[in-house]
């Protein structure tokens, strides 16, 4: 985020400093949780990963509030673009799952002590020696994600404001 900085500093662009902690938040999750460098506050513009998440979010929160689930009978515009959104999210989150496959195929020792998050979540097993479905990876993963950016998100955002105010 420092080097982000410095670039923005140096080239006289305004920084958005809540942006830049949210986008901060999912690169850091996405690589502790899931061992997956995203790199969020280099992308820039419409097809990012993190404003897929910014156009998911405000929809998931709306239907997850409502009293009926009127998008099963018509989906307003917002909603058509918010499932876009989700769909490049799902495919991403595919490359994170298969790249930690893959880690684990090669080193299979590694078995008995996962590195990281995703990579417990691809060993666990039940009692009769099942695993997760890739649809509850998928939504473990998203889960997550979407905790820790909108957590964030509004702590750095009512934070920011309280600095602000003792400054002045």
């Amino acid at each position: 985020m420092l080097k982000h900085w410095h670039k923005s500093a140096n080239t006289g662009l305004d920084i958005d400093i809540q942006e830049d902690w949210t986008r901060f938040t999912v690169g850091v999750t996405t690589n502790f949780a899931f061992g997956y460098d995203i790199n969020v506050l280099e992308q820039e513009g419409d097809d990012s990963f993190q404003r897929h998440l910014e156009t998911f979010l405000p929809v998931f929160n709306r239907r997850a509030n409502a009293p009926f689930p009127y998008w099963h009978f018509f989906k307003l515009p917002s909603e058509r673009k918010m499932e876009q959104s989700l769909a490049i999210i799902k495919e991403t989150i595919s490359t994170f799952v298969q790249q930690a496959r893959k880690k684990l195929e090669q080193q299979a020792a590694r078995e008995a002590e996962p590195a990281n998050f995703l990579e417990a979540l691809l060993l666990a097993k039940d009692e009769q020696g099942n695993g997760l479905t890739d649809v509850e990876i998928q939504g473990n993963i998203i889960t997550i994600l979407l905790a820790g950016e909108d957590t964030t998100a509004h702590t750095f955002k009512i934070g920011g404001i309280l600095i602000f105010h003792r400054t002045q």
